[in-house]
């Protein structure tokens, strides 16, 4: 399996951690989503032009991921970039607390499709989200308020 260079992998996570779906930050660079899928799964290498647009969007140093150092995103959201963890703490509170995910849904005033996203980690709850997650789930995600990368730690 090839391994997928560290700026990929950070810069997804930046997206993510931004709320911007991949989609969104292709059409703001000018490229199509197929090309920031590539980008993202280290099968393309962005031009220059496109990394300095990435580290001024989503307020990252371009020059820290590509020399595979810690970087600090710049984001209101403190979430892990270990995306699974997160699921899975979301997915065991929910459980502790007794709730299917349409009971936790109509509490959240979301779809029972967007806890199932953030329990699979296929998305990840914002800032007041999380927060509001934490208040029905009466529970604390403190264990997830750093940024992670490469097994280095630094706070959000």
């Amino acid at each position: 399996m090839k391994e997928i260079p560290a700026y990929c992998e950070h810069l997804k996570m930046a997206r993510i951690i931004k709320g911007i779906s991949q989609k969104e930050l292709a059409e703001k660079a000018g490229i199509c989503p197929g090309t920031m899928s590539l980008i993202e799964r280290g099968e393309r290498t962005p031009s220059l032009k496109l990394m300095i647009f990435f580290q001024k969007l989503l307020g990252i140093d371009m020059n820290a991921i590509m020399d595979d150092r810690i970087i600090t995103i710049t984001t209101s959201a403190r979430l892990s970039n270990n995306i699974s963890e997160l699921a899975v703490a979301i997915k065991e509170a929910r459980e502790n607390m007794g709730l299917t995910r349409e009971q936790l849904a109509r509490e959240m005033g979301c779809s029972a499709a967007t806890i199932s996203g953030y329990e699979r980690g296929k998305q990840v709850p914002k800032g007041n989200k999380l927060v509001r997650l934490e208040d029905i789930l009466k529970t604390k995600f403190n264990h997830l308020s750093t940024v992670r990368f490469n097994n280095r730690v630094e706070e959000a």
